[in-house]
């Protein structure tokens, strides 16, 4: 469960970075992400009372009165006179005056605007569903559907507890573990550099096993990657290259013999692949699903940029794909910036979009020892 829901913040916070939500203006228009939602909401249906929009966008009057003025300002909305309500009564039609509210409808400027914004999201949208994977559109709709009606049950039950579970009416109860909270990482795990028995075996396993499921790539990709490591592993004894791996020591099975040691992820730096002088590429970095949320990858990610830090690497690239959202996080804390998009069909049914990513050392913002000299690819 607490994996399940790390992985969920983590896709939601990209979703808010991917959308824009953390940049000043929404949707490439100058207007607020306040406004914005607010002229969705008015251009759906005018007029709209503010007590509505209010309702609507999950927010108090104090926080929508100045996107409501930024509207005004810009031309997008205008006041609107208080509807009136036609009801019977004993045959006759009588007009009855709502509530006392301010309302506001759309204006032709606002509805140019609005175009502007539907068509943006609509081609953001339509970018990304050509990436993902043809039959993803019907299960991405449907899970972010349910994902929403779930988030909104939880406001609701929460904003109105039922009376027997109010704190006076209910006596304490024991509350589960907080599922967001860090698991606490186990004590039979350590990471160890260098070659070990199993390494490539392992390496090959989990990397086949995950991408599979998250891609379905198979023969193709197992034997690439299959090679390309293996070449890698027969030159760990030069200073430039080195490989960690996430090793866990599971108890003995019999009285007096040693235990079992299994491992669970795995991070290379190859000092020579790329043909460069003085530069590294990460390669192969996974973690099994049981060790993630415990801070393992991210000591795996540390280890191979200290290593190129002080081997004394100018620079060091990676690839990897947007999917990868927690692990783009662990590159770019590390000063990884993403250089380029390419898209490649070598070994799903589908292709992918290849992201690529870059640490240079001048513009690494960590301080590290007096470095030796950039290692040559030779």
């Amino acid at each position: 469960m607490a994996d399940l829901i790390t992985s969920l913040r983590a896709a939601s916070r990209k979703l808010v970075r991917e959308w824009g939500f953390l940049r000043p203006t929404l949707a490439g228009t100058a207007l607020s992400h306040v406004a914005v939602h607010c002229l969705i909401e008015i251009g759906d249906r005018s007029p709209r009372a503010l007590s509505e929009l209010c309702t609507e966008l999950r927010v108090s009057p104090d926080d929508l009165k100045p996107a409501v003025a930024e509207l005004l300002s810009s031309g997008n909305i205008t006041t609107a006179p208080k509807p009136t309500i036609r009801s019977s009564s004993e045959g006759e039609e009588v007009e009855q005056q709502t509530e006392e509210d301010q309302y506001y409808s759309i204006t032709s400027t606002g509805q140019e605007t609005l175009n502007e914004v539907n068509a943006y999201a609509q081609n953001q949208i339509a970018k990304a569903l050509q990436i993902a994977h043809p039959t993803f559109g019907t299960d991405i709709t449907t899970a972010l559907g349910l994902y929403a009606a779930a988030l909104e049950a939880t406001r609701l039950v929460e904003a109105n507890p039922t009376p027997e579970y109010t704190p006076i009416a209910s006596p304490a109860r024991v509350l589960p573990t907080n599922p967001l909270s860090k698991p606490e990482p186990p004590t039979d795990v350590r990471i160890v550099s260098g070659y070990i028995p199993g390494l490539l075996g392992r390496t090959l396993e989990m990397h086949a096993t995950y991408y599979w499921d998250l891609v379905q790539w198979g023969k193709e990709f197992e034997s690439d990657l299959g090679m390309g490591i293996a070449d890698l592993i027969k030159r760990l004894d030069r200073p430039m290259n080195q490989a960690w791996s996430v090793v866990r020591t599971t108890p003995p099975q019999s009285p007096g013999k040693p235990g079992q040691e299994r491992i669970e992820g795995v991070i290379y730096v190859d000092g020579e692949c790329s043909g460069e002088d003085g530069v590294a590429k990460i390669r192969a970095f996974i973690l099994d699903d049981s060790l993630r949320g415990m801070g393992f990858g991210k000591r795996l990610v540390t280890e191979a940029m200290k290593f190129v830090r002080e081997t004394g690497f100018r620079e060091c690239r990676l690839t990897t794909m947007r999917q990868l959202a927690p692990a783009i996080r662990l590159y770019e804390n590390e000063g990884f910036v993403e250089t380029r998009q390419e898209w490649e069909t070598a070994w799903g049914p589908n292709g992918h979009m290849a992201l690529h990513f870059t640490w240079r050392r001048d513009q690494d913002g960590k301080k590290v020892p007096e470095q030796q000299m950039p290692l040559g690819a030779s």
